[in-house]
């Protein structure tokens, strides 16, 4: 039989046990908007705070007991069998062990969505445990010649074709924003940047704080605000009291994934000081609200911003340069600044969700229809 749009099919996404990060959030969007469509989707993940067993309309979420990623497999595996899918979608390559075991026993079409830290994983740039390490690569090499994949920016692209995955099993696609986020009017008089992301080293923070140390001392009427939280927070609290800034930065914490906006509205500037970095979601949503962006140079910044056009490229770990950056932007006219927005907003017109779902159900159709 041949699936066509509207005939509907069954999914399968694997999520965490909580929606909070960008690959949670992703899983859940995803989820919801393919049932929407007419899909029978499954959502298989760890029981959490934010994720328990529930059925709404052609979207069922199955939670499983939080074991150990290990032996949490045979409870994964036994919910796929009953439910017998399509196809299955899995959310990084975490995700992938159970569906690997499976397709030993009984195939099934598998997609592979990776996020960036499953590839910091898999060539030893991301610090993680040796069992996490071990089940990246065996999942890759379970996976690897019989799963289609979809990765976020052109440096995924060419890793995977480097490990010898057929090009014709690759699909670059980015993350699906909300249109919410295409109506927001940033402040471009505000002189606020902005910062939304998990606290940890990999993402640079320090670095931000460091440079905009430097920043308020010829502009003392500039703000910072840092919305996320983890495991730096405290050295981040720290370092802002040392160098004496805390009057002038606003440290918000984890917030709501719709309030996020709010924040948005009020800041004229997006930085994204990463160290590694996939294709962030926020830095997504920044460009749809129309911010003019301040990046290191990054996978999924280089894909998407055009130094002097809609932001400024600097060097990892360059405390100087990126001073010398938010200093130039805070030197911009509201009109200018807003030029810089507009160019954002065009480049995130390829982010619409419609545009992501049908690109979505174009690949699942081509999936089933290679059984």
């Amino acid at each position: 039989m041949i699936l066509r749009l509207g005939d509907g099919a069954i999914k399968i996404v694997y999520l965490y046990p909580d929606v909070i990060g960008g690959a949670e959030i992703f899983s859940y969007k995803l989820a919801l908007e393919l049932s929407k469509k007419g899909f029978e989707i499954h959502l298989i993940g760890k029981e959490g705070k934010l994720f328990k067993t529930m059925h709404y309309k052609n979207l069922h979420l199955h939670s499983i007991k939080s074991t150990g990623l290990i032996s949490s497999i045979p409870f994964f595996i036994k919910k796929i069998i009953e439910i017998n899918p399509d196809v299955i979608i899995a959310i990084t390559l975490n995700s992938c062990l159970p569906v690997g075991f499976l397709n030993l026993i009984r195939h099934r079409p598998l997609i592979i969505y990776l996020a960036g830290g499953d590839i910091d994983i898999l060539v030893n740039i991301r610090k993680t445990g040796i069992l996490d390490k071990f089940i990246a690569r065996l999942s890759m090499q379970i996976c690897m010649n019989n799963a289609y994949f979809i990765a976020l920016t052109r440096e995924m692209v060419l890793f995977l074709k480097k490990l010898g995955v057929n090009v014709h099993n690759i699909r670059l696609i980015p993350n699906p924003i909300d249109k919410l986020y295409y109506l927001i009017r940033p402040n471009y008089k505000a002189k606020t940047f902005l910062y939304v992301g998990r606290i940890e080293d990999i993402k640079g923070v320090d670095v931000l704080i460091k440079a905009f140390s430097i920043v308020l001392k010829k502009h003392p009427d500039a703000k910072l605000i840092i919305v996320g939280n983890g495991s730096k927070m405290r050295y981040i609290k720290k370092l802002i009291k040392e160098l004496k800034i805390d009057g002038a930065v606003e440290l918000v914490g984890s917030v709501p994934y719709k309030r996020v906006k709010t924040f948005m509205e009020m800041s004229s500037v997006f930085v994204l000081p990463s160290r590694r970095e996939g294709l962030s979601i926020a830095l997504q949503q920044a460009m749809a609200a129309g911010l003019p962006i301040i990046a290191t140079r990054v996978a999924g910044a280089l894909d998407w911003i055009k130094h002097g056009k809609n932001g400024l490229l600097v060097p990892v770990d360059n405390v100087e340069m990126l001073a010398k950056s938010m200093e130039y932007m805070l030197q911009l006219s509201e009109n200018e600044l807003r030029r810089m927005g507009v160019c954002s907003r065009i480049k995130a017109q390829r982010f619409k969700s419609e545009r992501i779902i049908e690109e979505y159900m174009r690949l699942i159709y081509t999936v089933c229809n290679e059984r």
